[in-house]
């Protein structure tokens, strides 16, 4: 990845032994604004909250949830009208056993 610059907070909380609830911002741009297709460097914000569980036997699992509002770096120009990216969602979830 070139020209780009991002911003990732995240907040964390266990409920109890195991599992825990989360949430991820991500804030993404460019440098430079003619990088991106709509000619700011603002590209979008993501929203990733989710739900992790582990346990002391090798098991975990984890469901995650994301949705990206894009912002005007990720319009599209063509033949002289402006198209807007749409809100995209994405729906994750992971199993694992560790042996």
């Amino acid at each position: 990845v070139t020209d780009a610059v991002y911003l990732k907070p995240q907040v964390k909380y266990r409920i109890a032994e195991g599992f825990n609830v989360f949430m991820d911002i991500i804030y993404s741009r460019t440098i430079f604004a003619a990088s991106a297709p709509g000619g700011d460097p603002n590209l979008g914000v993501e929203f990733d909250p989710g739900v992790s569980y582990t346990s002391d036997d090798g098991f975990s699992a984890q469901l995650v949830y994301g949705g990206l509002i894009p912002l005007k770096g990720l319009s599209n120009p063509i033949n002289g009208t402006v198209k807007d990216a749409g809100v995209a969602h994405a729906l994750r979830a992971n199993f694992n056993i560790k042996f």
